[in-house]
């Protein structure tokens, strides 16, 4: 065993000694380093790395929602609708309690519809016609209401025409009568006369006998006596013609005067009347209007959302939203906000990358491409944060929708949505030689 143990120490003895000289490891070790110095160099100097300025916000439809008010506001009756109904322009969406409204204009209605039949009934009136001609407009009351309010006023006009000629009649006979007593004073008058001259004449003759002595005085005084009495007789006569004239004259003018007044009257009754009118029909339309607001109507095509009343026997308050509606087939955009504090650095045109988180599970859908399209003018506060921003508006372009529709995707109104709005693109390289710059410039321009 020692011989063998020898000669193995032997073989070790003549076996070769290991290389020490690692340059050759060191060169490519310095020329691996120097390749990937020079590739991020290249990289650092040519490679654009983008700016941009986040915008969260939602999806909205291009023309803004339209909102739903109601004018006076009142009690829910019922509710047809709910959040994501779709609706048709006109549908009815809420219905109102109108007892109020509709009871007031019923009795507008009624007094309007009495009102209309006296009108006509005074024109006729006016214009001295023999019979009534009512208002088509009367045709739109039920035929008994209809019945019931021309036959009142027929026969209200009958009774007034009946005591208007009446009275005149009563004139016009007094009047006859007294004709006949002119006619018979005028008679009287002319006997009177006559005999009054027969007695003149007699009373000469009497006094030439008187003359000649034939006769006494006391036969002459008789004679003359009667002649005058006679006269005074035709006196009478002709004062009580006169009269009589006198008193037709006041009675003609008593018959034109109860003519003229009659009209006068009819046409002040008519001037009231159609100034009722006038104020009932304002009254009535504003009363149809309300009765007519009690039906919520949707004023166009489109979702139903936001809405703010959900229980029957609830009050909406006058002027207050009672819900929106998405309008149907407008385009949607983003609503975001950019800080206050970022707003100089964005502008209409910049190019903005959309993520939806509701479409975090989609693996495949990649960032969705957007362009601005409205800054807002000036900062808005947000109610919960308090924090200044302006609100900025975003479309998706042509490549957005088509990312979108290749991974079946449909935006809906009021889906969250998170923007980048890419601002400005600088090398890796600018990024450090920036601050440098600055620094650079600042001392050369201090004096």
């Amino acid at each position: 065993m020692s011989q063998e143990f020898l000669s193995e120490v032997v073989k070790s003895d003549q076996q070769p000694a290991p290389q020490t000289n690692d340059k050759g490891y060191r060169r490519l070790g310095w020329i691996v380093l120097g390749g990937l110095v020079g590739v991020f160099g290249v990289w650092a100097t040519f490679a654009p790395l983008q700016s941009a300025v986040p915008a969260s916000g939602k999806v909205i439809v291009a023309s803004s929602n339209q909102i739903v008010q109601h004018l006076e506001g009142g009690i829910v009756k019922s509710i047809l609708i709910s959040d994501g109904a779709q609706v048709k322009k006109g549908d009815d969406l809420i219905v109102l309690d109108d007892t109020q409204a509709a009871a007031q204009l019923n009795i507008i209605e009624s007094q309007y519809y009495e009102s209309l039949a006296l009108e006509s009934r005074l024109i006729a009136e006016r214009d001295r016609k023999s019979s009534v001609v009512f208002s088509p407009e009367l045709s739109n009351v039920d035929a008994a209401t209809r019945s019931i309010i021309t036959e009142n006023q027929r026969r209200e006009f009958a009774a007034r025409a009946f005591a208007s000629e009446n009275e005149a009649a009563i004139l016009t006979q007094r009047i006859e009568q007294m004709r006949n007593q002119i006619e018979g004073l005028g008679a009287i008058v002319e006997s009177k006369t006559a005999l009054a001259r027969s007695y003149r004449d007699e009373v000469k003759e009497w006094e030439i006998l008187y003359a000649q002595q034939l006769i006494d005085k006391i036969r002459l005084r008789d004679v003359k006596r009667q002649m005058l009495t006679t006269e005074g007789e035709v006196a009478n006569a002709k004062s009580d013609i006169a009269r009589l004239k006198a008193q037709i004259s006041e009675m003609n003018a008593q018959k034109l005067s109860i003519k003229s007044n009659f009209i006068k009257d009819v046409v002040a009754q008519l001037s009231e009347t159609q100034r009722k009118l006038a104020d009932m029909r304002a009254r009535a339309s504003g009363l149809k209007d309300v009765v007519q607001r009690a039906h919520i109507k949707a004023p166009m095509d489109g979702t139903v959302t936001n809405l703010a009343i959900r229980t029957i026997g609830g009050v909406i308050p006058a002027g207050k939203p009672v819900l929106e509606i998405v309008p149907q087939g407008e385009p949607l955009i983003i609503e975001g906000q950019v800080a206050a504090t970022e707003s100089t650095n964005v502008h209409i045109g910049l190019k903005a990358d959309i993520q939806f988180p509701s479409f975090a599970h989609v693996k495949t859908l990649k960032e969705v491409k957007g362009e601005v399209i409205h800054i807002g003018a000036d900062t808005v506060q947000d109610e919960a944060t308090h924090m200044l921003y302006y609100p900025v508006k975003i479309r998706i372009t042509p490549e957005g929708e088509a990312e979108l529709l290749k991974n079946h995707l449909v935006l809906q109104s009021g889906i969250p949505a998170d923007a980048m709005i890419v601002v400005a693109s600088r090398t890796f390289a600018d990024y450090l030689i920036h601050p440098f710059k600055v620094m650079f410039k600042k001392s050369f321009n201090e004096q």
